[in-house]
């Protein structure tokens, strides 16, 4: 069981009200007198429990036929009206349980009392979980009544749910008349009776109901506390007073930014994912474009996995397998190409690069310049300069070179 916090409020709107802790092995800590601000650090984990003086409270009851809470709620103040001396627009109302005879059990109390007492607790830092009318936690056995005497008020529980408070010093008039209405016109069968002084002040009415009385207690709010059961308690924080619209009520003036907030989120949410799909678009054209420039480049090449490392791997078997770039392709033809170039008269058809090894084919002036040319290409010691072929033609010599890299 969760731990419990039990206040009392007076019947005055005093901060100093009594308290009583309960933890969940069912130790009691006081109960003690103390300041509300006191009381707060008290309720650090507890399940926090006001009780209402009950001369603040009515418990009636009303016939109302529907089952609808909500309906219910709205009929209730005008089945009452005619018992009421204030304006029902004054008074909050809180339901409790339907009776067998299908009333309905209803706690009445002033509104404005009530909304003093829940800032002054607010105030304190404290958030009641449950608000109950003292005279509910009056022990009670079924078919007996319970009459609570204190030194100001006294407090009779006549049902679940019923129960009446009245000026201790009007008891030998209240109680027998009390009596004899009965609860629903029948008495009880015996009444129980704590008085707090340990005196009797009952054996001069001559009630015809039996009396049992029970020794003064050693705390009144430890009784109280033994005897509540949330089961037939009326928590008065209902309708306005609930915990869910308590939190309504913080949330409502935020709710017009929460709605602001919502639609940027949503529309962040909306550009983000369209520009999600656009560079996913554009992504998928350029890899189509990657595998177009790829296959044009290399068309050989069936199968694309990482297209860079695939070129840079083709790159470098041109370059010579990889061996560096003066031992490659574009070395030799840096190599080559100046002279080439001395002779003007000298173009070039062909070429054919493999594995270390250039195929010229050539078409130069004469004889004299195609041996020119083979004498400064065999300049460069990296270089084996050999002429395959040479066929003399009308407008030249067509002649094939091979230009080899030596072994270093």
């Amino acid at each position: 069981m969760r731990a419990r916090l039990f206040i009392r409020l007076g019947q005055a709107d005093a901060t100093v009200v009594q308290w009583l802790r309960v933890d969940a092995a069912g130790t009691f800590t006081g109960p003690a007198n103390g300041d509300l601000s006191e009381v707060a650090a008290q309720a650090v984990g507890c399940e926090v429990i006001v009780l209402v003086p009950g001369p603040r409270v009515l418990l009636s009851g009303a016939q109302v036929p529907s089952r609808n809470r909500q309906r219910i709620a709205e009929a209730v103040p005008f089945a009452l009206e005619e018992q009421l001396i204030e304006d029902v627009d004054e008074l909050h109302f809180a339901q409790g349980t339907r009776g067998d005879d299908g009333v309905v059990h209803v706690a009445v109390i002033d509104r404005a009392w009530m909304n003093g007492c829940l800032t002054r607790l607010s105030d304190a830092g404290l958030r009641p979980d449950a608000v109950i009318p003292d005279i509910l936690t009056v022990p009670y056995t079924a078919g007996e009544w319970t009459l609570l005497i204190e030194s100001d008020v006294s407090l009779l529980r006549t049902g679940p749910q019923s129960g009446y408070a009245f000026d201790t010093e009007i008891l030998a008039a209240m109680l027998p008349a009390a009596l004899a209405g009965g609860d629903n016109g029948q008495p009880p069968q015996r009444l129980r009776v704590i008085s707090t002084s340990g005196d009797q002040p009952l054996e001069a009415l001559g009630l015809t109901v039996p009396v049992e009385a029970d020794p003064a207690p050693a705390s009144v709010l430890g009784l109280l506390a033994r005897a509540y059961d949330p089961r037939s308690a009326i928590n008065l924080l209902q309708g306005p007073y609930s915990r869910q619209e308590q939190m309504g009520r913080v949330w409502r003036p935020w709710r017009p930014a929460a709605a602001l907030l919502l639609a940027w989120l949503l529309i962040q949410t909306g550009v983000t994912v369209g520009e999600y799909v656009h560079l996913n678009k554009q992504t998928r054209a350029l890899d189509r474009d990657i595998e177009q420039t790829f296959h044009n480049a290399l068309p050989d090449t069936k199968r694309i996995v990482n297209a860079k490392v695939q070129m840079q791997r083709a790159i470098d078997a041109l370059r010579g397998g990889g061996g560096g770039a003066e031992d490659g392709f574009i070395s030799l033809l840096a190599d080559i190409g100046p002279q080439l170039l001395a002779d003007s008269g000298t173009e070039l058809q062909r070429l054919n690069y493999n594995d270390g090894q250039l195929d010229l084919a050539i078409m130069i002036g004469d004889l004299q310049k195609l041996d020119a040319l083979k004498q400064r290409l065999a300049k460069n010691p990296r270089y084996a300069v050999n002429i395959q072929s040479a066929t003399t033609r009308a407008d030249g010599v067509e002649a094939r070179l091979q230009i080899k890299a030596k072994a270093s």
